[in-house]
């Protein structure tokens, strides 16, 4: 199957459902080069101490200047190690995870960067989710707004080199 920037999107959605971490890992394009984002507002932030206890930032600029954030808005930013310990923690510990409203790219919301006539990153924007995570008895239904990634081509395979999550 070739590889396109939406089918990476649906590959991620596999990794949660299949709580597969190798597969996640295998989605990443540099674990060095990657970075994540989430959007400062109080009321998220407060529920994730350890995330606000991290300095605000403002978005690396291959966000700033598309079409799908407003500018001077600021972030926590979470590295490669942070952001696996998190998926690692989320799927060892849950006995399932399912998307109730469809996990994709958002039509119309993918877009290509050209440079020299060759394509070098792609910006695709998914639509608002919910996911229901199952754990210790538990049920938890995690609105999955607005994301945006950042793709890069490796080997011919789009994969993810930056991720915003937007509150």
């Amino acid at each position: 199957m070739e590889s396109t920037p939406e089918r990476t999107i649906q590959l991620l959605k596999e990794a949660y459902e299949q709580k597969d971490i190798r597969l996640f890992e295998n989605l990443i394009y540099s674990q060095s080069e990657f970075s994540s984002y989430t959007e400062v507002s109080e009321d998220y932030s407060m529920g994730l101490i350890e995330i606000s206890r991290k300095p605000k930032v403002n978005i690396d600029t291959i966000f700033a200047a598309n079409k799908f954030l407003s500018p001077n808005r600021y972030y926590f930013e979470l590295g490669w190690s942070d952001e696996h310990k998190i998926h690692g923690k989320m799927f060892e510990l849950s006995e399932e995870i399912v998307f109730l409203m469809p996990f994709s790219a958002a039509a119309g919301n993918v877009l290509y960067e050209i440079s020299y006539g060759d394509t070098i990153l792609a910006l695709v924007k998914t639509q608002s989710s919910q996911m229901r995570v199952k754990s210790g008895g538990n049920d938890w239904t995690v609105d999955v707004t607005g994301q945006i990634f950042a793709m890069k081509k490796s080997n011919g395979v789009w994969k993810i080199w930056k991720w915003i999550e937007q509150n």
